[in-house]
């Protein structure tokens, strides 16, 4: 063989392999390792969620379900006999059926992120689980309405004082599992302006960080500073603000990524938004070319006059190495899943991330006269049903499609099914 043609040859087997990767990891994710341990799914009062950033904790990682992106090489065929036929054929059995699950987190971006895939629930007919009396699940009602038999396509609030993964992967059938982080220090100063009770009790991080170690500080306030990725992504009740050991920190850490593995969790960059989505519609194998994202629903928070911001005249560095010292497990965290969200980055197709790109492309300030369904506005309950409410057989599924309308409804009768407290029809 000519070298030109051998380089042409060796050039399209490794672009075929990238994009394999991303389809073989999605049948994984999509099919495989449900099994899981059932974790309570017992809550408590987060305080001030409809945020979507205030006082829970969440973020988690960017493996597949079942299969750590490191050892995909391994899985299914070998890299040089995927072709375009193969990932159309996928494509097209694995259907668009599965559930979405937002581990949502505080000061991440995660608000965001939970308006664009709303917008895409409204769009594709999806029903959403939301929690009935505030704006976090009460303890108990996920097991709950499990026992009920309630179902749903979307769920995306916080959950508290852990993720129940079993209890989640039941309510919303066949659920993949989605978070957003930022880097530990950042996202700590951002919380730390944004709760100002806590600003303004503590006055500085380091103050801060030297109370929750005494214990002095509440759990439901302590853990969205420190540690809350690794402490949302385990699935259980703990207490991860105290660990000051380097080696302990990466210990857990390895056990975290474990747990979130199991259940296929894949997590995003919130300094990387655009990629983000990008991500998230490739995996979840949202059609681009027909769903429209209003860039006009991002939220934007500017740090203005009285932002704190660790002293740059702090040679010694003790306000970041506070905030650093309590966010040891979270540190090892990011490092690990910003390499992984690179990979996934590199086998985004084209047109998923330019199309993307092109629809969050605009001013995030600019403001635009849309509808709850279009600007993927969402209640901080769900809705009661009024008698009859459920006379229409349509049904989301997974964020997937199909009205199968009855009668024609308006936008709000279809904003209140939706996100109903009822979830699917029966």
């Amino acid at each position: 063989m000519p070298a030109r043609e051998a380089r042409m040859s060796s050039a399209r087997r490794r672009l075929v392999w990238a994009t394999g990767l991303t389809i073989v990891v999605l049948s994984w994710l999509r099919h495989n390792f449900k099994e899981g341990k059932r974790i309570g799914g017992t809550s408590m009062r987060s305080p001030g969620d409809d945020d979507g950033i205030n006082n829970d904790g969440s973020t988690q990682r960017t493996e597949l379900r079942g299969v750590p992106m490191s050892d995909c090489a391994s899985c299914g065929r070998d890299r040089g006999q995927w072709d375009e036929s193969d990932e159309q054929q996928h494509r097209h059995q694995s259907g668009t059926g599965d559930g979405l699950v937002l581990i949502k987190s505080f000061k991440t971006g995660s608000t965001t992120l939970a308006t664009y895939i709303a917008q895409v629930g409204h769009q594709r007919r999806s029903y959403f689980l939301h929690p009935k009396a505030t704006g976090w699940f009460g303890r108990g009602e996920l097991d709950s309405r499990r026992d009920k038999g309630q179902a749903f396509d979307i769920s995306l609030r916080h959950v508290t004082p852990n993720t129940p993964y079993g209890v989640l992967e039941e309510l919303v059938p066949g659920a993949a599992f989605v978070t957003i982080m930022r880097r530990p220090a950042e996202r700590f100063l951002s919380l730390f302006n944004f709760r100002g009770d806590i600003k303004n009790k503590y006055k500085t991080p380091q103050a801060l960080v030297t109370e929750i170690r005494a214990g002095r500080v509440p759990q439901g306030d302590a853990r969205p500073f420190c540690n809350q990725l690794a402490w949302l992504m385990s699935g259980r009740d703990v207490d991860f603000t105290k660990i000051v050991d380097a080696e302990k920190a990466r210990r857990v850490a390895s056990e975290v990524m474990e747990e979130a593995e199991r259940h296929g969790v894949v997590v995003l960059i919130t300094e990387r938004m655009t990629e983000s989505v990008a991500v998230l519609a490739h995996l979840m194998q949202w059609d681009m070319d027909t769903i429209e994202l209003n860039v006009g629903s991002q939220r934007v928070q500017d740090a203005g006059r009285g932002y704190f911001s660790c002293p740059a005249a702090d040679t010694n560095n003790k306000c970041i190495s506070a905030i650093r010292g309590c966010n040891l497990v979270d540190e090892v965290l990011y490092e690990h899943y910003e390499r992984q969200f690179e990979t996934l980055v590199r086998a985004l197709p084209s047109r998923t991330s330019e199309r993307v790109a092109a629809m969050l492309g605009g001013d995030p300030k600019a403001k635009h006269a849309m509808s709850k369904l279009d600007g993927g506005k969402f209640p901080v309950n769900c809705i009661s049903s009024s008698p009859g409410a459920e006379r229409r057989t349509g049904r989301g599924n997974g964020g997937g499609g199909g009205d199968g309308l009855a009668s024609p409804e308006s936008s709000e009768e279809l904003y209140r099914r939706l996100h109903s407290c009822n979830g699917r029809p029966r």
